[in-house]
């Protein structure tokens, strides 16, 4: 972790391994100076706030820094107001290998430094994925101990190289494009909630496209036939310009093939869930091993939000304003109105 001003007896007393000014020139430049323009940084394991403060003097439109330490915390908001980044910087406690929930944005780079003696970094790169804190350009840089060799993959990640420098490397993660180029989430939509777009306005930051696939085979007690939730589905997506819609009657796999995409998107409200698309994976993956499957867990407000559930509050006079887009409300009240 960084300082600039605390004396060298601190450091063990407050656990801190200060980066070099060697190490920090060279992480910028591998980020490239001006790349940092108007740039959304994240500092994980802050520590003083050296890496962040440097990220915000070449130009970054903001920065977030996060530790686990409330003294530490306190000096950077002190010392970014000192510079006058003040309205550039967010400082927050919390636990980075468990609590990267409490962040609300996404970022273009991401510097990672536990310390030595830890290991997190699966549990970080599962956090980022799951809260949407990256997107496909998102670049993350690892500092960790030479003697440790981090993983070639984490999730969409992939090392795209490592620099040493005495005892400590450097390793630069970026998204992993060659297998998430596309992906499709698939569903009937009977119909689409905003549990729904919760997962495509998120996914939509992850992959360069993804379709959205409403199934058009035979069921019953359909609220909508597919071609009306086709139209409500396009209606919801005008704003997300790597989002398209389409309607599908075959297996998933087999489309995603088709589609030329190499993911299927899953949302994860409750446990229940996860058993269902652990089984559903495997199977998927049995029959093409070139298509994964990628969960996004739902938003905590919609966690409880499904299309049956819906139709169930509805049928029961309930209030489901809240639970669908504005322009399905109407036209689905009045459907469930004729078949109560």
């Amino acid at each position: 972790m960084r300082t600039w001003n605390l004396k060298k007896p601190q450091y063990s007393e407050l656990g801190l391994r200060p980066t070099t000014s060697k190490v920090i020139g060279a992480i910028f430049s591998m980020m490239g100076h001006s790349n940092l323009e108007g740039k959304n940084f994240l500092d994980l394991y802050a520590g003083t706030g050296s890496v962040g403060i440097r990220a915000l003097e070449l130009g970054a439109k903001h920065c977030f820094f996060f530790d686990r330490n409330q003294d530490f915390i306190q000096k950077i908001k002190l010392k970014t107001k000192k510079l006058k980044f003040e309205e550039k910087t967010t400082a927050l406690k919390g636990n980075c290998e468990t609590q990267l929930n409490k962040i609300n944005q996404t970022f273009d780079f991401i510097f990672v430094d536990p310390p030595y003696d830890q290991k997190p970094f699966e549990k970080i790169f599962e956090q980022l994925i799951d809260y949407s804190l990256v997107h496909k350009e998102t670049r993350l840089f690892a500092e960790h101990s030479s003697r440790i060799k981090l993983a070639d993959e984490y999730k969409l990640f992939k090392k795209k190289q490592e620099k040493k420098y005495g005892d400590t490397s450097i390793s630069v993660f970026s998204f992993w494009e060659s297998n998430m180029i596309k992906g499709i989430y698939p569903g009937t939509f009977d119909p689409v909630t905003n549990g729904h777009f919760d997962i495509v306005e998120r996914a939509s930051k992850m992959f360069e496209e993804v379709t959205i696939c409403v199934y058009s085979g035979s069921m019953k007690n359909v609220i909508f036939n597919v071609d009306e939730r086709v139209e409500m589905i396009n209606k919801s997506i005008s704003k997300l310009s790597n989002v398209n819609v389409t309607k599908f009657d075959k297996l998933t796999v087999n489309l995603a093939e088709e589609l030329g995409a190499s993911v299927i998107i899953r949302g994860l409200r409750i446990g229940a869930d996860f058993e269902y698309e652990r089984e559903m994976a495997l199977t998927n993956r049995e029959m093409n091993s070139k298509i994964d499957t990628v969960c996004l867990i739902s938003s905590l407000k919609f966690q409880y939000v499904s299309s049956s559930r819906v139709k169930e509050i509805a049928l029961l006079g309930g209030d489901v304003s809240s639970l669908v887009p504005g322009h399905v409300l109407t036209p689905f009240l009045e459907r469930i109105k004729k078949s109560a």
